[in-house]
């Protein structure tokens, strides 16, 4: 896997489309959780908007000094999920 990102109390690693993220006990946003990655913002925008309408438990939405943005929520049985936010790498000029 690839490190794309480290901070302090996390780091998100990839391997083609697969991403893992390694939250240290120190990390406070959520617990143990899945993920969904979109490359779509407005999708996420969209999921937020409407988890929100359905009265769905979510944290707010989150821009992220990486480009990405997030939110977090819970589902009906307590589960911890994220919905991120991650912009399409751009094919580099060669």
């Amino acid at each position: 896997m690839k490190l794309v990102w480290k901070d302090a109390d996390w780091a998100y690693l990839k391997a083609g489309e697969d991403g893992l993220a390694l939250l240290s006990p120190s990390y406070k946003q959520a617990g143990p959780h899945f993920g969904f990655v979109f490359d779509d913002r407005v999708e996420v925008d969209r999921a937020f908007e409407k988890l929100k309408a359905e009265g769905v438990h979510i944290t707010e939405l989150h821009e992220h000094r990486d480009g990405t943005a997030s939110f977090y929520g819970r589902d009906s049985e307590g589960n911890w999920f994220e919905y991120l936010y991650e912009p399409a790498p751009v094919a580099s000029a060669v």
